[in-house]
C-alpha cells in the first residue's frame, strides 16, 4: 500500500554563512517532483557567520595548543558530530569546537557508538589544555 501522505523532518546545520534558502532550493532541485513541498520551521535556517581564525581566543588556543602538545598545529574542521554554535554565533560570540582529549583511530571510529569511550590516559592531558586555555584567557580579560 502506497500511503496517500506522508511526512518527514530533517534537522540540518548549515555550513557558517550559508542560508536555508540556498539549501532549500537545492533539495528542491534533487528531489524534482512538484508534490514534494518543503517548508521551513519557523526557529530554522539562521545563517550565523563564521568564528574567526584571527580572534584574540583563536590565537590563545593555537598557542596553548603547541605548548601541551609539542608544537602541534591547530586546523580547523567542521564537524557533523560537535554542538551547533549557530545560536552562539548570531550574537556574536566566538564558538569554537575543541577536541582536547588525544585519541587515535580506533577511539575516533567510536564516537556516538555503543562503546564510545576515552582512552584513561588521555583524560588529564585534554583537563591540562582545557584548564591552560581557560587561565590564561582569564587573566587576558
Amino acid at each position: 500500500m502506497i500511503p496517500s501522505e506522508a511526512r518527514a523532518v530533517i534537522n540540518i546545520r548549515l555550513v557558517p554563512g550559508d542560508t536555508i534558502d540556498v539549501l532549500v532550493n537545492d533539495l528542491k532541485k534533487l528531489v524534482n517532483d512538484p508534490q514534494v513541498k518543503f517548508e521551513i520551521a519557523p526557529e530554522g535556517g539562521l545563517a550565523a557567520p563564521n568564528s574567526s581564525l584571527v580572534s584574540d581566543f583563536f590565537s590563545l588556543i593555537t598557542k596553548a595548543c603547541a605548548q601541551e602538545f609539542g608544537g602541534v598545529p591547530v586546523i580547523p574542521f567542521m564537524s557533523t558530530g560537535a554542538t551547533d554554535s549557530a545560536q552562539l554565533r548570531l550574537h556574536s560570540v566566538q564558538a569554537y569546537g575543541l577536541r582536547p582529549f588525544p585519541v587515535n583511530e580506533a577511539d575516533d571510529a567510536r564516537v556516538h557508538g555503543d562503546e564510545e569511550r576515552l582512552p584513561l590516559s588521555s583524560f588529564p592531558k585534554g583537563v591540562d589544555l582545557m584548564v591552560h586555555i581557560v587561565a590564561e584567557f582569564s587573566v587576558t580579560r
